[in-house]
């Protein structure tokens, strides 16, 4: 639990003063480490809120980090169960 804790503070800080691609990745990571992480969805919606801006080339929708995390937990989730050496790292 407290590590969990201590992600949650360490990627919001980091939501707002890493670039969004080292977010991404640690987003990714920690929803492969943790179950159901919806933390970093929750994090990259205040991401789409604060600085999201709609561009011509994502069909003018401004929630992409949120639907980008929302992707990576559902793939970090199919694959974790898929994985015959992960045994709840």
């Amino acid at each position: 639990m407290t590590k969990r804790l201590l992600a949650d503070v360490l990627l919001f800080f980091g939501a707002l003063y890493i670039p969004w691609y080292v977010f991404l990745c640690v987003g990714a990571y920690l929803s492969f480490r943790f179950k159901y992480y919806a933390e970093f969805a929750l994090l990259a919606l205040m991401l789409d809120i604060l600085y999201g801006v709609p561009e011509a080339r994502f069909f003018v929708f401004p929630y992409v980090y949120f639907v980008a995390s929302g992707f990576i937990i559902i793939l970090a989730s199919a694959l974790r169960s898929r994985l015959f050496w992960y045994n709840d790292l």
